[in-house]
């Protein structure tokens, strides 16, 4: 087993599983919380702005005097530093937390992100100040294997909601029964991104997500 994996599994197995029911597994950032928006007053602070021209930070975080873009190892250091001093401090992405707690007897809940280890802890107090007290679990890289490995540990039907393609489009190849739900909170990043990715579904909102669901929902008996 990889370190990756077993640091996976074993924030998987400290969770209660209920192996015959529905999983909805959520993003954080962009889908809970509003991460760009957190970042730009982080940016502010550092002489730093953030030129939304594409969906990416890299070449896009820029030096407020001159106009460049920061170097690669730049922006690895200032989103290190910007989880470790504010992940406590995000607002909530609007209507997330209603129709969670929608869902809740429906489905279990589990957030996915990818976010330093370290800042799991602040991560989940975070959320769990805007009524998202959901378990965290703490990633790195493609979401597809975490995916995997939890849907070894259920029946019901399962569902992503992530506002990165790539992770919705590798979670779909090695999942293919899981519904991938595209959704980006920032309506200014949404518009990044017109276009539906083959084999997602992509809504507006957590009113559009939350409908989406709950037809699957009552389609399955559940």
């Amino acid at each position: 087993m990889t370190d990756l994996n077993k640091n996976l599994t074993d924030q998987l197995d400290a969770l209660p599983w209920r192996q015959d029911f529905p999983l909805i597994v959520v993003d954080a950032d962009e889908v809970l919380l509003q991460f760009v928006m957190g970042l730009e007053r982080y940016l502010q602070a550092q002489d730093l702005w953030l030129d939304l021209q594409s969906y990416r930070l890299l070449g896009n975080v820029k030096e407020r005097e001159s106009g460049d873009p920061v170097s690669p190892e730049s922006l690895q250091v200032i989103l290190r530093d910007f989880f470790a001093t504010e992940s406590l401090t995000l607002a909530p992405v609007p209507g997330a937390a209603k129709a969670l707690q929608d869902l809740t007897a429906r489905a279990t809940i589990i957030v996915l992100s990818n976010i330093p280890h370290e800042q799991r802890a602040d991560r989940a107090a975070n959320l769990a100040s805007h009524d998202m007290g959901y378990p965290v679990i703490a990633n790195e890289g493609l979401k597809d294997n975490a995916m995997g490995l939890m849907a070894e540990r259920t029946n019901g039907p399962l569902f992503l909601l992530d506002d990165i393609t790539h992770h919705l489009t590798a979670t779909k190849d090695r999942l293919p029964h899981c519904h991938c739900i595209h959704l980006i909170g920032d309506p200014r990043l949404h518009a990044l991104v017109p276009e539906t990715t083959p084999g997602t579904v992509r809504v507006a909102d957590w009113g559009d997500a939350k409908t989406y669901i709950e037809t699957i929902l009552n389609e399955q008996g559940f």
